[in-house]
């Protein structure tokens, strides 16, 4: 009976800690990127346009930190340790963002190199999003398919949705001119 409760006890600890932090530093990262970039823009198209493109995809990063968790066995309250660092990140860097042009300004005015920094943030967080997508979730559902249905169906999904957001930037890019 004593050797049954340590079996037990020892499933309930994470398996690889590793791949969660790992995760949560690749997504802090994107989402610190994505805040400066939101901070800096002074229009309220830009960042109209720029808040929604942060809340359509925020609820996939959580969801994947999330299942990362589950996956490596933490338990709710760990599992919320490294969730609510995430959901802080772009709000944050915002605000930072957002002051240091104010007060360095006093206008709320971007000068030409606050705006190549916007660019160079906006990119850098696309490519992080993009990195992290294929390393650590795309290549994990990949290879977690039991059959060759499963991943034919995974692959197709997958091709649909990068088509379908594809054909929206090239019908907005078109619409534009």
């Amino acid at each position: 009976m004593f050797e049954d409760s340590n079996h037990h006890q020892e499933s309930l600890k994470p398996k690889n800690i590793g791949s969660v932090v790992m995760l949560l530093v690749g997504l802090m990262i994107h989402d610190v990127s994505e805040g400066i970039s939101l901070g800096l823009c002074t229009t309220f198209d830009d960042t109209f346009q720029m808040f929604m493109a942060i809340f359509l995809h925020k609820w996939c990063e959580q969801v994947c930190q999330a299942i990362c968790g589950i996956r490596e066995g933490l338990s709710f309250k760990q599992n919320m340790a490294f969730l609510v660092p995430l959901c802080m990140a772009t709000p944050i860097a915002q605000i930072t963002a957002f002051f240091i042009i104010y007060f360095t300004t006093g206008s709320g005015e971007l000068p030409l190199t606050a705006l190549v920094v916007q660019d160079c943030f906006m990119s850098f967080a696309a490519g992080t999003f993009i990195g992290i997508m294929f390393e650590e979730v795309i290549a994990v559902e990949m290879t977690e398919s039991n059959n060759k249905k499963s991943l034919i169906f995974k692959l197709l999904t997958f091709l649909l949705g990068f088509a379908l957001i594809s054909s929206v930037s090239i019908y907005e890019w078109a619409s534009n001119k």
